[in-house]
């Protein structure tokens, strides 16, 4: 009868161990989910503040809450921060590029106008190539064009930087 009690014990502390150990897995298993949902959450909450604008080191601007009259303010105003530097090295970039494409397309004029002239002579070149030239150099100044109309309207946005 003792040897059935203490089989019965033995068999009861089997149960418990297993049961825990099964709520243990569960909770390491599901710890996972829960890990992924409040970083969901986190990821919601910032958005929501930060107006879907992720930490741009060159755009974001510090505010302090602790200043009086202070309000919790977006702290990426695109349209209100700018880094003069940033917009003066852009305009330089987009300017060395409209300099290379002239430059560019005067080559391909000048090429095209050399084979009319072997043309004239020689009458072995066709006119194809030539006309192909001369439409390379338009396609190179309309977006050498369109380059320029963007650094107008970086200048005309913020004269300050100028």
């Amino acid at each position: 009868m003792r040897r059935r009690n203490s089989f019965i014990n033995a068999q009861s502390f089997v149960e418990y161990a297993v049961i825990i150990a099964v709520v243990a897995a569960a909770i390491l298993a599901g710890r996972a989910f829960f890990v992924r949902a409040l970083q969901a959450k986190y990821r919601q909450s910032a958005d929501t503040f930060g107006q879907g604008e992720q930490y741009d080191k060159r755009a974001t601007k510090d505010v302090s809450l602790d200043t009086p009259g202070s309000d919790l303010v977006p702290t990426i105003l695109p349209e209100l921060v700018h880094d003069c530097d940033v917009i003066r090295e852009r305009v330089t970039g987009l300017e060395t590029s409209i300099s290379n494409l002239y430059s560019q397309a005067d080559k391909l004029e000048q090429s095209a106008a050399s084979l009319a002239v072997s043309a004239a002579l020689v009458g072995s070149v066709s006119d194809i190539s030539i006309k192909q030239y001369k439409s390379e150099a338009t396609s190179l100044r309309d977006e050498a064009a369109d380059k320029q109309q963007q650094v107008d309207t970086i200048r005309g946005k913020f004269p300050d930087c100028f």
